[in-house]
């Protein structure tokens, strides 16, 4: 054998591993089940805020049209009375009133994540979709072609057919 005949002969048999190892690839990918997470948090706090003072607010130009609204609360939760801060940050479209009711409203869960206990209820579901077995299987035929290569002379080829 020469050079030529032995580049051929591993050109052969590569090719037909790599084909072999395609066609389980997509065997295994048309028999396969597709398969999602579906997952739901619930969280629940464990308290409430009992009264609530705004100590300040100021409403700022922040960056071209949108403003800025900031806080300060004094809130009582379970009993004791805590200080904190929160801004909001609004375009034209809504009132200064909203925007710092807003802030107020972040102030007021942020005070509720720091000092009240939550519940976190959690449900995960593998949801699959099993394959159709209705529709038609793909079915395949493989043909033989003797065909001349520049070079190499008469080749056997084998061509592979597929009904899509």
């Amino acid at each position: 054998m020469n050079n030529n005949d032995d580049w051929f002969l591993k050109f052969i048999v590569l090719t037909t591993i790599f084909i072999f190892l395609f066609g389980i690839f997509i065997a295994h990918s048309i028999g396969a089940e597709s398969c999602e997470y579906d997952n739901q948090t619930t969280s629940t706090m464990q308290g409430t805020v009992e009264s609530v003072i705004v100590k300040d607010k100021t409403v700022t130009e922040y960056f071209r049209e949108t403003k800025k609204c900031k806080v300060i609360i004094k809130a009582k939760v379970q009993g004791k009375w805590y200080v904190t801060s929160e801004d909001y940050i609004f375009t034209p479209d809504m009132s200064e009133n909203e925007a710092c009711q807003n802030a107020v409203n972040r102030a007021k869960e942020r005070l509720l994540q720091e000092f009240v206990p939550e519940t976190l209820e959690s449900t995960k579901n593998l949801n699959c979709q099993v394959r159709d077995l209705t529709k038609q299987r793909i079915e395949c035929r493989i043909e033989t072609l003797n065909v001349v290569m520049p070079g190499l002379g008469l080749q056997e080829v084998k061509l592979k057919q597929c009904n899509r």
